[in-house]
């Protein structure tokens, strides 16, 4: 029997190496740093089984059967250039949200949050040599694009 977060693993890494496109590329390694953070964030200090804890409110939930840190995916739109970070356990949305009586635990925001400027810049890069910009080009010019590169791509990840 294989191992579901190897076969999971396995199928990401396939889904990677379809991908041509540099942007589509990006999105994706960008999707998959939030989710590799908060998948994360769920592990850390999880003790499964008897000895299980339950989180603190507002903090990352506390693994328990890991349902929830494997079922978290990234997906691409290529038509829309935009990739989703999304859980697809169940329960999920109680969790990153909270109910009527249960305070959130979120798991996915805060991982966007912490990373944030790796992906802009991360975006920044790939807009840049989708653009051409290369070594040698003016390096005022080039500062220039950067910087309206860096808005747009902080202006797409508005929380």
């Amino acid at each position: 029997m294989v191992n579901p977060g190897l076969r999971i693993h396995r199928n990401r890494l396939a889904r990677m190496r379809r991908i041509k496109t540099p942007s589509l590329k990006a999105l994706y390694e960008a999707g998959e740093v939030i989710r590799a953070d908060a998948a994360a964030s769920i592990k850390e200090g999880a003790i499964s089984g008897p000895g299980h804890i339950p989180s603190q409110p507002f903090t990352a939930p506390n693994a328990d059967t890991h349902q929830l840190d494997l079922s978290i995916d990234v997906v691409l739109n290529p038509s829309r250039l935009s990739a989703s970070v999304v859980s697809r356990a169940p329960y999920s949305s109680f969790l990153e949200f909270g109910t009527s009586k249960m305070a959130a635990r979120p798991f996915l925001r805060p991982a966007l949050l912490r990373n944030r400027n790796r992906i802009i810049f991360g975006q920044v890069q790939a807009v840049n040599s989708l653009i051409g910009l290369r070594k040698g080009t003016a390096a005022q010019d080039q500062a220039v694009l950067s910087s309206i590169s860096y808005t747009a791509v902080q202006r797409a990840l508005t929380v």
